[in-house]
């Protein structure tokens, strides 16, 4: 049932979630990277990329329906990314909110590492490689992703 929910659905997210649950369910959930992520083959891969993989991987069970988060991107390349938490899904959009829960200032590069998991995100905010005002709601706001 939860496979034929899955195929019907016409929503990216609540497709993705009926499938992934229906792997689960028939044992077939398998979380292996074929091949490890190495700094250099994360550099091919456009940020935009890494965006798109976060806005299907928001874990409903880690966020309320009732939450509303926006996190601010500004990245040393001057691009802009705002991701917005809302009703359990994720919208991103390349226009600077005027507000902002909080605003993660790097570059692209980090940032693909911090996602890849190729860096620690508290050693990258130690570091002022990840500059962010609101530090743990940041790693909270991270965590709410499955991996």
């Amino acid at each position: 049932a939860t496979y034929f929910l899955g195929r019907m659905s016409s929503n990216p997210n609540k497709r993705n979630y009926f499938l992934s649950e229906a792997q689960k369910l028939a044992g077939k959930d398998s979380q292996r990277n074929i091949i490890k992520p190495d700094a250099v083959m994360l550099n091919e891969i456009p940020i935009e990329m890494f965006f798109d993989v976060l806005s299907v991987n928001l874990n409903p069970a880690k966020v309320k329906a009732t939450d509303l988060v926006y996190a601010c991107f500004e990245f040393s390349s001057g691009l802009i990314k705002t991701m917005i938490v809302r009703n359990q899904i994720v919208q991103v959009t390349d226009v600077a909110s005027d507000f902002c829960d909080f605003k993660i200032n790097t570059s692209e590069e980090v940032l693909k590492q911090v996602l890849a998991g190729l860096r620690n995100p508290v050693t990258a905010i130690a570091s002022n490689d990840l500059i962010i005002d609101q530090d743990v709601a940041f790693l909270r706001f991270l965590a709410s992703f499955k991996p």
